[in-house]
This record gives C-alpha cells, sequence and structure tokens, in this order.
C-alpha cells in the first residue's frame, strides 16, 4: 500500500495536518484532453488527518476553483442531529513525497444553511494533568478569523476533580460555569502571528475568568 511520511512542525499546537494538491480526477482529466479543454490547476490546501472520520470533505472554494459538477448528493449529519444534503465529487489527491490517488470522492461540506446554532471549543485539546489551564492550541483562529459572529470565552471550574485526567468514571463535585463578554474578530489579518496572537488573547480572556470572582 502507498505511505507517505511528513514532519509537522508544532504537531501540539496544529495537530496532525500536511499540505495536499487536490486537482480534478483522472478520467475528468482525459476527458478534458480529448475536448481540447483546459485542465483546471490543482489546488494546494492544509488536510487535517482525522483517523476516526468516514469520509473525505472539502469547502465550497476549493470545488469552484476546480470547476468540477457533483457527481451526486449525499446526506451527513449535523450536530443537531439533523441531515444535510452535501454533493460529492471524484478528484485526484496527491500527498507529500509524490504519493498520488488517482480518484476519489469528497464531500462539499458547507456551514451555511445547516440547522446549527454555535460550536463549543476546547482549545487545549484534551483535559489537564494537573487542574491548571493549558496553552492554547492553534485552530481556533480558522473559525474567527475575519468572521462577525461572536466568540464568547468560558471557564469551567470543578471538571478536574469531577473526572482527572485518566480517571475512567467521575465522582460528585462542584462545577462552576463562568461566561465572559463575547469578541469579535472581524479585522483580525491571516497569518501565523495573527493566529498565536489569537489563541494567546483567548486564553488570556479565559484565565482572567478563572481568577474571577464573578456569579457563576
Amino acid at each position: 500500500m502507498p505511505s507517505f511520511t511528513c514532519q509537522v512542525a508544532n504537531l501540539r499546537r496544529t495537530g496532525p495536518v500536511c499540505q495536499v494538491r487536490i486537482g480534478v480526477s483522472q478520467a475528468k482529466a482525459d476527458l478534458l484532453k480529448q475536448q481540447n479543454k483546459p485542465i483546471p490547476a490543482p489546488v494546494e490546501i492544509t488536510a487535517l488527518i482525522d483517523t476516526g472520520a468516514s469520509g473525505t470533505a472539502v469547502k465550497p472554494e476549493v470545488i469552484r476553483q476546480l470547476q468540477l459538477t457533483p457527481r451526486g448528493v449525499t446526506n451527513i449529519a449535523t450536530p443537531s442531529s439533523a441531515t444535510y444534503p452535501c454533493n460529492v465529487y471524484d478528484v485526484s489527491l496527491t500527498f507529500p513525497n509524490g504519493v498520488g490517488i488517482a480518484v476519489i470522492t469528497v464531500i462539499e461540506v458547507p456551514l451555511e444553511g445547516q440547522i446549527i446554532q454555535g460550536f463549543l471549543f476546547f482549545p487545549e485539546g484534551t483535559r489537564s494533568p494537573t487542574g491548571q489551564l493549558q496553552r492554547f492550541r492553534k485552530g481556533i483562529e480558522a473559525l474567527v478569523q475575519g468572521k462577525s459572529y461572536p466568540i464568547i470565552p468560558a471557564y469551567l471550574q470543578g471538571t478536574h476533580e469531577a473526572l482527572a485526567k485518566g480517571r475512567l468514571r467521575p465522582q460528585a463535585a462542584i462545577v462552576r460555569l463562568r461566561i465572559g463578554l463575547p469578541e469579535r474578530f472581524q479585522d483580525a489579518l491571516g497569518g501565523e502571528a495573527s493566529a498565536i496572537a489569537i489563541a494567546n488573547y483567548l486564553q488570556a480572556r479565559v484565565h482572567a475568568l478563572g481568577r474571577s470572582e464573578a456569579p457563576t
């Protein structure tokens, strides 16, 4: 089976990501050649490797750049437990070291129109081994940069006592929730520096809530 090896500069902050080129399928490329039509250039993206996923999802922007037409529709489940129809396409993938897949089915997954009112996001990525707030990982900036919807920081106190990392069964404990004022990042610039700044800023906001004596 073909395989590839890649290095992730900061795995703990970014998660298992790698650069991938998405192009039209080999069959589509051959058809365009026969018709003397131009073949759209492949699109370079950063992809998240999710071993628990049942399919490959891509953003609508990628589909538009490749000028693809859907070959069918599939229903996916949303956090609201509803189903949402999404177009499916045949594309080619090229991974690091030149490992490629001539044709693979991907799902176009826009969030617009789904019955989703919000996301709960835990930027630490895992439970704290000590109960103290851990450094926020990157990732949340991809959801908030250039967007006008509110980001509401919140602090949970007592979860370590209720279910410490490594423990399998919860125990009785008082858990308090402190909710801060909303933030917006519609004017945030893209790039590594902006991503780190957003993560650090939100971590400071959550840390301040943890030290607050305000009502919960």
